[in-house]
């Protein structure tokens, strides 16, 4: 009876200690996706015509992307990725993410949402480069 009790300790801690690992690692991989994505001034330039204002702010409100706010600077450009909801009217709100191994899609609507935008990235030589932009129109 105590095996059985020890043996089924020492299974719970060792498939706690697995997946604690494989969530680590798809976590570094969504960091170094979020760096190299929104550090690309490709990504700022075609968020830039939305807004007059400098920095690009994108609200994460279920938190897809990252769980705490996130400033990625460009040459004095930044886009910072809020998790709280921004006082003004002047953001972009994630509406869809899908990440996987070698593909990703992000969709990103303007806060009213009639506007948005999407992204079609691939992952080629370990560096994540965007293949297709969308700019959509609700209307």
């Amino acid at each position: 009876m105590s095996r059985t009790i020890i043996f089924s300790i020492v299974t719970v801690v060792i498939l706690s200690f697995f997946t604690s690992c494989f969530s680590f690692k798809k976590n570094g991989k969504k960091e170094q996706f979020i760096t190299q994505f929104f550090g690309n001034e490709s990504v700022y330039n075609s968020l830039k015509d939305y807004y007059s204002q400098k920095d690009i702010i994108i609200y994460d409100s279920k938190k897809e992307l990252v769980n705490t706010p996130k400033t990625l600077e460009i040459d004095l450009k930044r886009i910072k990725i809020e998790t709280i909801k921004p006082l003004n009217d002047n953001y972009f709100k994630v509406y869809k993410f899908n990440l996987n191994e070698s593909l990703a899609s992000i969709v990103l609507a303007t806060s009213d949402g009639d506007k948005g935008i999407i992204y079609y990235i691939e992952k080629r030589n370990n560096k994540w480069i965007i293949m297709n932009i969308i700019p959509k129109n609700r209307y």
